[in-house]
C-alpha cells in the first residue's frame, strides 16, 4: 500500500466509528489533537514505520468512540476498544525470549 492509501484507510476507520476525522493526518507516531464540533475533543496517533497502526479517540464520547487500527495488506482492521477483546486479538510472541548471559 502507498502511504496515501494507508492514511485514507485510517481516516475511513475513524469515520466508520462515528468520529469525523481531521482533513490532514500526519503519520509520524506522535499524538495529534483535532477539532470535533469546533472543540479540541479528538486525538489520533498514526505510525507508518514497519506495519502501519494507529489509535483515535473522541474524548467527549469517551471509549465508545475510540479504536485501535492496523493495516492488514490491502485492507484495514478496526480492533474493538474493549480491552478484553484487544488482548484476545493480540498476536502471541512466536519464540521465547533468550536469556542474557551472566556478566559475573
Amino acid at each position: 500500500m502507498q502511504i496515501q492509501e494507508i492514511i485514507e484507510s485510517f481516516k475511513a476507520a475513524i469515520l466508520e466509528n462515528g468520529v469525523t476525522p481531521p482533513e490532514t493526518i500526519v503519520g509520524d507516531g506522535n499524538l495529534h489533537r483535532f477539532k470535533i464540533d469546533g472543540k479540541l475533543n479528538g486525538a489520533y496517533v498514526l505510525h507508518l514505520d514497519g506495519r502501519a497502526a494507529g489509535y483515535f479517540e473522541d474524548f467527549k464520547q469517551g471509549k465508545s468512540k475510540a479504536g485501535k487500527w492496523i493495516v492488514n495488506f490491502n485492507r484495514y482492521q478496526l480492533l474493538s476498544a474493549d480491552p478484553s477483546l484487544l488482548i484476545a486479538n493480540a498476536k502471541k510472541p512466536s519464540a521465547t525470549p533468550k536469556k542474557r548471559p551472566s556478566t559475573k
